[in-house]
């Protein structure tokens, strides 16, 4: 029967520090040699095969890994020494493996870093009617030239994507998340009033896909802009302070 054998703090700093797995069995190990390679931004490696090309790559422990899931998505948190250069390095690694940074937190003598998929399965189930919510001050902006894909939050690293609540989201759960908008958002937003605008999937272009967010029951997100014709109403006007 295997044992596992738990390493110290030092230790684990230390083997990070002098070793990396290089073969050709796994190809992250040759990708991180290059300058040019951004085959995460195209697709994402199955969850698994992410696993272990990161473990044996950088000799992480099992233990030091935790695997979750997030409304059906399945995501990772990595502990990793407090090391600027190192974490930089598997963060470049996540990302050629198609997972990106989305939170980290700081604890005792290692960060836990979390990342998720940049690629999910699309949404088919979307029904007629989104609701995005954003600062008031935004509103007149995005009815005139639509939604456009960015981030402003501080709690989350998030790529570029735009956010919304399916059709049938209890008004408790957007104004939660308006709540939790606002109380990381910087000083120019953070009044507490937040606009949630109504959009009508039907006039939608084609091609625009639509994807669970994995921190969000009733969320959804696009990479695409949202033309402003989409926008229906002027949308409910809430105060979350």
């Amino acid at each position: 029967m295997s044992k596992k054998v738990r390493i110290s703090e030092h230790q684990y700093r230390s083997l990070f520090e002098e070793q990396v797995n290089v073969s050709y069995d796994n190809p992250l190990s040759i990708d991180m040699c290059k300058e040019d390679i951004n085959e995460g931004l195209i697709k994402t490696y199955p969850f698994e095969t992410m696993m272990r090309y990161v473990m044996e790559y950088f000799n992480i422990p099992r233990f030091y890994m935790h695997d979750y899931e997030n409304n059906g998505v399945k995501c990772i948190a990595v502990d990793l020494p407090k090391n600027e250069a190192f974490q930089k390095r598997v963060d470049k690694a996540m990302n050629l493996c198609g997972y990106f940074e989305s939170i980290r937190m700081s604890m005792d003598g290692l960060d836990r870093i979390h990342y998720e998929p940049k690629f999910e399965e699309e949404e088919q189930e979307i029904g007629d009617i989104l609701y995005h919510v954003t600062h008031h001050s935004n509103k007149d902006k995005i009815k005139r030239i639509g939604l456009c894909p960015y981030s402003k939050n501080t709690l989350f690293n998030y790529p570029s994507r735009v956010y919304f609540f399916k059709e049938d989201t209890p008004i408790s759960e957007i104004i939660n998340s308006a709540k939790a908008l606002n109380n990381y958002a910087i000083r120019d937003f953070n009044d507490g009033i937040y606009s949630i605008l109504k959009i009508d999937i039907n006039k939608l272009p084609n091609n625009v896909r639509f994807f669970v967010d994995p921190n969000h029951k009733y969320g959804l997100y696009t990479l695409s802009n949202i033309p402003p014709n989409c926008i229906i109403d002027d949308g409910e006007v809430v105060n979350v302070k």
